[in-house]
């Protein structure tokens, strides 16, 4: 008797052990929720390089997965090439490139309805996340408040980088980047300007913005003196961040990067991560990395 209850005791304290075991695995290693398929938009004379690095240091942080690059075409034709499978717990980043980067915005915002209605049938999702930089975050507001119906995935989280709002001045641009004075008066460049009326009818229907039920975070360049206020070269902080002015829910955040530098930051792509898994149940690991060496903003609402 004494050994049968010897060896129960013992199968008792096996299981336990064996269970706690599980809990602590399962703890550790299980995989992350799914994110919905994220589409990382370049800016007004971007190419396919232009957020190229952002998306290799996601992918060599483990954080997201370069699954496709859907180029536009002149006319509006979207090819869209498999890069690779997403990693299990990854952000699938779709890579965004229009081959007319000079297009005005109403086009380039119906370019990306194009390109998120396809991802959202293939991908069988009903939301998306976007990240754009400078009037790549002004295509995605054309996306977001002009496609309301079941065709087309709503956004569930939008990243405005450098995104010139409330406009900018082309001098400034060209200044910082000299290339561009030759493309100075393209569609583009006429829609950029401040309160050119592109942007004042886009202004018109962020004034619902908070009937979206869309997550949105701003980030502005501060590196220099514009003019009576400062900014990335390009582009004020305050158009950077211009969308606070429609709703009390944009989140903000502000980095010591200049216009093209933005993109090219670890701690800009540390705050970009962070935004759209911070409800993932994965919040902590970006701000531990030790590879990040930009300080990390404090992000308001």
């Amino acid at each position: 008797m004494k050994m049968k209850a010897m060896l129960g005791m013992a199968g008792i304290f096996i299981c336990i052990a064996a269970l706690v075991h599980f809990f602590q695995t399962a703890r550790v290693s299980s995989p992350l929720l799914p994110v919905h398929p994220t589409l990382v938009i370049h800016g007004f004379r971007g190419t396919e390089r232009s957020m190229a690095t952002m998306i290799e240091r996601f992918e060599s942080n483990g954080w997201g997965s370069h699954v496709k690059t859907c180029v536009v075409k002149e006319t509006g034709q979207i090819q869209c090439r498999n890069v690779r499978n997403a990693k299990q717990g990854s952000i699938p980043l779709i890579h965004v490139v229009f081959q007319n980067n000079t297009a005005n915005l109403q086009q380039q915002g119906e370019w990306v309805s194009k390109v998120a209605r396809k991802i959202g049938e293939e991908y069988e999702t009903e939301k998306i996340n976007i990240i754009g930089h400078s009037m790549g975050g002004l295509a995605a507001l054309k996306y977001l408040t002009g496609y309301h119906s079941p065709s087309y995935p709503t956004v569930e989280k939008l990243v405005t980088v450098g995104t010139p709002v409330a406009g900018l001045r082309m001098e400034d641009l060209v200044k910082q980047y000299p290339m561009a004075k030759k493309d100075v008066h393209t569609p583009a460049a006429i829609d950029l300007h401040i309160e050119s009326d592109a942007l004042n009818d886009l202004h018109q229907q962020l004034r619902r913005l908070n009937q979206y039920d869309t997550s949105i975070f701003s980030i502005a360049g501060n590196v220099q003196e514009m003019g009576k206020t400062r900014g990335d070269g390009s582009v004020t902080v305050e158009s950077a961040l211009y969308l606070r002015t429609f709703s009390e829910k944009v989140k903000t955040a502000s980095f010591s990067a200049s216009h093209f530098d933005l993109h090219e930051s670890a701690g800009v792509d540390c705050a970009v991560y962070e935004f759209i898994r911070e409800d993932k149940g994965n919040f902590h690991q970006c701000g531990m990395d030790r590879r990040l060496t930009t300080r990390r903003p404090v992000v308001t609402s």
